[in-house]
């Protein structure tokens, strides 16, 4: 784990080659893609521009398309957060950060103008907020049932 950010060049030959196999059996180097994360980017900008004349003239699309962007990024950011800690934890952050967003959203009146009122907005940010604090208490509810079965395989 603590080779994984460096430099091969940097170790000696016996660090070297656990470096080497390592990477063969688990993988340390980062393979990153460029072409994959632009041509996805390029895809998705491409998307909303040809969607855009709809989009301006359905909320309802305009909430799907925003729904469907949203979760797309919860997702990614579940991914990247989930490489260095547990799934729980990841989980419990993203919907702390979910539950102050919809806050945030009803305290500044974001989603009015999306849904054609500021009532229909509110609406949605409040159901939104409620889902994120009961995702929150699932997983601590969880967490504490995962942790209470670990005590006591422990004795």
């Amino acid at each position: 784990y603590r080779l994984r950010g460096m430099q091969p060049s940097d170790l000696s030959p016996i660090g070297l080659r656990l470096y080497q196999v390592l990477d063969e059996k688990a993988g340390i180097k980062k393979k990153v893609n460029p072409g994959v994360f632009g041509g996805a980017i390029a895809g998705l900008v491409a998307g909303l521009r040809a969607l855009r004349p709809l989009i301006r003239q359905s909320e309802i699309l305009t909430g799907i398309v925003l729904g469907v962007i949203a979760v797309l990024l919860l997702v990614w950011v579940f991914k990247r957060l989930k490489e260095k800690r547990s799934a729980l934890l990841t989980q419990i952050v993203i919907s702390i950060v979910l539950a102050v967003s919809q806050i945030i959203v009803i305290a500044f009146d974001g989603y009015g103008t999306l849904f054609g009122s500021v009532d229909d907005g509110n609406s949605v940010a409040a159901v939104l907020f409620l889902l994120a604090c009961a995702w929150f208490v699932v997983v601590l509810v969880v967490a504490v049932i995962k942790a209470v079965v670990g005590l006591i395989k422990r004795k």
